[in-house]
């Protein structure tokens, strides 16, 4: 059983002039999967003549065939689109492949497969996420606020960490802060000594977050923060943007973290 993966993308810096099609060897990219397999398989990259999405070139889908299907197929295909993304854009500028909207299709190859799909040969995979109306302004809040004294530094540092998009991003810029308040109340001791040290650190922490041990919470950031800032393939030590850990690892702690870094902000 085949089966042909579609996925939508947007580029910029530049252009397909026309369909592309090619094959590829797995085994050539083994150390960039996951899960490393000899296989072949087929690339089809389809520009749209419509509106490119705003701030990009050009849109289009990228069809991927491979020899599998189920589960296996499926994070095989993430994989290798995700691979094929990086390295386009590596070479010729920002290709943007978007996984909320996912088609597959079933290519069977024998009668009996082709009893097994039927008549149902598509499946669709959508990613949804509920869109919140944003609080209204409250000048009298506002007002409040900005009569604390607040550093400008903290907060422009706060304010960046929060607009970055990608999730290692986000956890070194809202960690700088808590590192800045440890480190400036006990500058002799070791980062994580130092952090759970602070008895500030310790009482903001437990006034805004139920549930969660200081210490625990304190290790776990040390250690994500050593990942998300140091590289070390050859010991599989680091956090990479495609890494599937960040969303079990990770983003997990982006929350409590920011509590915490705002606190530090409001606090100078």
């Amino acid at each position: 059983m085949k089966t042909e993966w579609q996925f939508p993308f947007d580029v910029s810096g530049f252009r397909f002039d026309a369909e592309r099609r090619f094959g590829a060897d797995a085994r050539r990219d083994a150390s960039s999967l996951r899960d490393p397999r000899d296989f072949q398989f087929e690339v089809r990259i389809c520009p749209e003549n419509s509106e490119p999405s705003p701030g990009f070139d050009q849109s289009g889908f990228i069809f991927i065939v491979l020899p599998m299907a189920g589960e296996e197929a499926n994070a095989a295909a993430h994989q290798l689109v995700h691979m094929l993304a990086e390295k386009l854009s590596f070479q010729w500028g920002h290709f943007k492949i978007h996984g909320g909207f996912v088609m597959s299709k079933r290519i069977p190859e024998t009668p009996e497969e082709e009893t097994e799909v039927g008549d149902t040969p598509y499946s669709l995979t959508m990613h949804v996420v509920e869109v919140i109306d944003p609080p209204v302004f409250d000048v009298k809040a506002f007002a409040a606020a900005s009569a604390r004294p607040m550093d400008l530094r903290l907060l422009a540092q706060y304010n960046e960490a929060c607009r970055e998009k990608s999730v290692i991003g986000q956890f070194l810029g809202l960690f700088r802060i808590v590192e800045n308040r440890a480190i400036s109340e006990s500058p002799k001791l070791t980062l994580k000594d130092a952090i759970k040290a602070s008895t500030q650190l310790r009482a903001m922490f437990l006034e805004s977050v139920k549930g969660v041990e200081f210490d625990t919470f304190v290790d776990s950031i040390v250690e994500t923060r050593h990942e998300c800032a140091h590289l070390r393939l050859e010991k599989n030590f680091g956090y990479v943007p495609i890494d599937p850990r960040l969303e079990s690892e990770v983003r997990p702690l982006l929350f409590q973290l920011q509590i915490l870094a705002r606190s530090c902000v409001e606090d100078t």
